[in-house]
């Protein structure tokens, strides 16, 4: 019996670990720790689908409703420049991530900037394709019905071919929310085998 729990807690585990993470060049996952709202992201971006638009001065923070929809983490609370790409091919998520009252900056950033918007992607001024990113930002005292974000799995793509390219946003429970989740399914399973 404890090697089924035991099976179903690693096999859980390993799902955590894998699973969206070979579907998309960059990934951003959101999660609840400790009273905050965590961004944590990394990948690349394939250049080869989108065109050159504009060289702008930005700051991170979200936008999660329809007309928004941005990500941008890392840089600097204060902004920095960065370079704009647009594709004709660019396909967001079928919504918006959440309702979010517009624009939501974060309380501390690290790493480099770079994210997506509506119909653009972001990345740090002379990016060079395929280059490895990675960056976060935290909104302290939040949670994610403060920020009006909704818990779930959004994909922009864009570019065809070899050059197809995607960013996937995983906005997920805090890990031991989910491992009691699992803790919880498994004991369940025990004690319904045991009688």
């Amino acid at each position: 019996m404890m090697k089924t729990i035991g099976l179903i807690i690693t096999t859980f585990f390993l799902l955590c670990s894998f699973s969206p993470k070979s579907h998309a060049a960059v990934i951003i996952n959101a999660i609840e720790s400790g009273g905050d709202v965590i961004f944590s992201a990394s990948g690349s971006f394939d250049l080869g689908g989108v065109s050159h638009s504009a060289i702008v001065f930005a700051v991170p923070g979200i936008a999660p409703t329809i007309d928004g929809r941005r990500v941008r983490v890392g840089g600097a609370v204060g902004g920095v420049s960065i370079d704009i790409y647009r594709s004709l091919s660019f396909v967001p998520p079928s919504g918006p991530f959440g309702t979010g009252p517009g624009f939501i900056s974060p309380d501390s950033v690290t790493g480099d900037s770079f994210g997506i918007d509506l119909n653009s992607i972001s990345v740090p001024a002379g990016y060079i394709s395929g280059t490895a990113l990675a960056g976060t930002m935290t909104f302290a005292g939040e949670t994610f019905s403060s920020l009006g974000i909704t818990e779930g799995t959004y994909q922009w793509t864009w570019g065809s071919g070899g050059n197809a390219d995607s960013l996937t946003l995983n906005i997920s429970p805090e890990p031991s929310r989910a491992f009691l989740t699992i803790s919880g399914l498994a004991l369940l399973v025990f004690r319904r085998r045991r009688n």
